[in-house]
């Protein structure tokens, strides 16, 4: 008997090789294609990875600045006119942070010298410029502190709430330059409902009305702008207030541009190359004259008047009072921005400068606090 075998019909095995070699060339397709869709991704990511680092680059650079300084010259007659104490040391800070404080400072890297195409843009900020909530409000006993119990039977005329109106002042300034109304009342029933200090500036955001500051929170440095054509410039909210600076004074050498903007003084711009050499000849003259402790009242017009174009007799009784008469600036603040290609990555960073002295050995640390990517 003779059996036949359906199964070897023929063209059975050219149909089974031709699905196969379908599904193979499915499957690669497949693959080739979702390789395909992530390659430009991967060329973006790789460029924000080096713009990471051009911006943390910049932190570097400003750690430097604040971290170098100055011997004296080696004749010995020279080192006795230049003894290295900490007026010498706060001085040579000054001198290096002054010209560019608050403005961009921009290197530009290439790759034949540097290693790679792109720019690092830094500012660098003292937090001692700034207002510091946390040590003008008493969250205790929800006040102010230069307020008066209120049990205090000091007649009324003789009470001083001086930081009342220097808060008032200030918003007053914001209102005018960007909007909003009632600030200083919301401001002072925020704090009044809190039980505990900020643990950050940004927390006031939750403040109505302090929404005018929502994408005005960290600082940006002015940009070269021509003769009479004054560029509009917001306030910013961490340019303006700060919880780092351990002091309820501020520094006046190293006021911040929103600060300098809610007294009326003379804003930061972005100098011009013709116009740098004079600012630096008129930071250096002001500087001869710099001591560890200054009396405002006296030195006032002649050592700042050039920077904020504000004479003494015209600040607040509020703000002087809170002019701090010695220099001790630890705490700075910096901006950075790398770029590499198309893309721009943005931190804020808070740094702690501390000085120790051996003799006429120096060494200067420079450490950071806190980053914010931006």
């Amino acid at each position: 008997m003779i059996y036949k075998n359906h199964n070897n019909k023929p063209g059975f095995a050219l149909m089974l090789t031709m699905l196969i070699i379908t599904l193979i060339v499915s499957i690669t397709t497949y693959v080739a294609y979702r390789a395909t869709m992530f390659i430009p991704y991967t060329k973006i990511a790789i460029e924000q990875q080096k713009a990471r680092q051009l911006a943390l680059s910049g932190i570097q650079l400003a750690i430097s600045r604040l971290s170098t300084i100055k011997k004296p010259e080696s004749s010995d007659a020279q080192k006795q006119n230049q003894k290295i104490d900490d007026t010498y040391i706060a001085k040579q800070l000054l001198t290096t942070i002054l010209p560019d404080i608050h403005q961009w400072k921009i290197v530009r890297l290439r790759k034949g010298s540097d290693g790679i195409d792109g720019t690092i843009q830094f500012c660098i900020s003292s937090e001692h410029g700034k207002i510091n909530i946390n040590t003008l409000y008493d969250f205790e006993n929800h006040r102010f502190i230069d307020e008066k119990d209120q049990k205090d039977t000091q007649p009324e005329n003789d009470k001083k709430e001086n930081l009342r109106s220097f808060f008032k002042n200030i918003f007053e300034y914001v209102q005018k330059n960007m909007g909003g109304a009632n600030l200083f009342e919301s401001f002072e029933k925020f704090l009044k409902q809190r039980q505990y200090r900020l643990d950050d500036v940004t927390e006031l955001l939750a403040a109505p009305g302090f929404e005018i500051f929502r994408n005005y929170i960290f600082y940006v440095p002015p940009t070269p702008t021509k003769e009479n054509t004054p560029e509009w410039r917001p306030f910013f909210l961490t340019d303006l207030f700060t919880i780092d600076s351990g002091h309820k004074e501020i520094e006046p050498w190293l006021l911040s541009d929103s600060v300098r903007g809610s007294f009326g003084f003379k804003r930061v711009t972005q100098e011009l190359a013709e116009k740098k050499e004079s600012a630096g000849t008129m930071i250096q003259e002001s500087l001869k004259s710099f001591t560890l402790s200054t009396d405002w009242k006296k030195n006032w017009n002649q050592l700042l008047t050039p920077f904020y174009q504000a004479e003494y007799n015209t600040l607040i009784p509020s703000l002087t009072t809170y002019l701090s008469t010695k220099f001790e600036s630890t705490v700075f603040s910096v901006v950075s921005y790398g770029t590499f290609a198309r893309i721009t990555q943005r931190l804020y960073a808070l740094l702690e400068r501390t000085v120790e002295k051996n003799g006429d050995d120096v060494v200067i640390q420079v450490k950071i606090k806190k980053i914010y990517w931006l």
